[in-house]
């Protein structure tokens, strides 16, 4: 009998109100993720949709500028270097501006260059872009003239 009496008094474990702020906590943690997960992809997916646009714009940019300052006694050379992490456009009068890749982006290869004439020659070349967050490649082709590209 006595020991049954100890058994009793020395109870280990959670009571009532413990295990309902435990599972309150819980609840309140798996909730947020559930909301917060969908937005977080929403906005990578506007931040390779500003990408694309950024580096439509400032190829518009420099192709623009290169034309218009054409000079037939130098040779203005405009050029645009990309690499794992950013895009540099170097202008013909030496501005250079930068675009940050996406970090759910990535290029083939290492880097590559491309060079914008002053008589309106671009060499071209065609490159290959990968989006991780649709699994879906990009090719982007660079064509003769004033540098005409594609993106499919």
């Amino acid at each position: 009998m006595i020991i049954i009496k100890q058994l009793k008094k020395s109870k280990f474990g959670f009571t009532n109100i413990e295990m309902i702020i435990v599972l309150m906590i819980t609840s309140l943690f798996i909730g947020i993720t559930l909301f917060i997960y969908p937005n977080i992809k929403n906005y990578q997916r506007n931040d390779e949709q500003k990408f694309w646009n950024s580096f439509k714009y400032q190829w518009d940019s420099i192709v623009m500028s290169t034309k218009i300052n054409k000079n037939e006694k130098s040779k203005i050379t405009s050029t645009i270097i990309v690499n794992k992490n950013n895009v540099h456009f170097i202008y013909w009068n030496g501005v250079n501006k930068s675009l940050n890749i996406p970090n759910t982006m990535s290029i083939y290869g290492n880097s590559y260059i491309i060079d914008i004439k002053s008589d309106g020659y671009v060499a071209p070349a065609t490159y290959r872009w990968h989006s991780n967050l649709l699994k879906k490649d990009y090719i982007q082709t660079f064509q003769l003239g004033w540098g005409v590209y594609h993106i499919e």
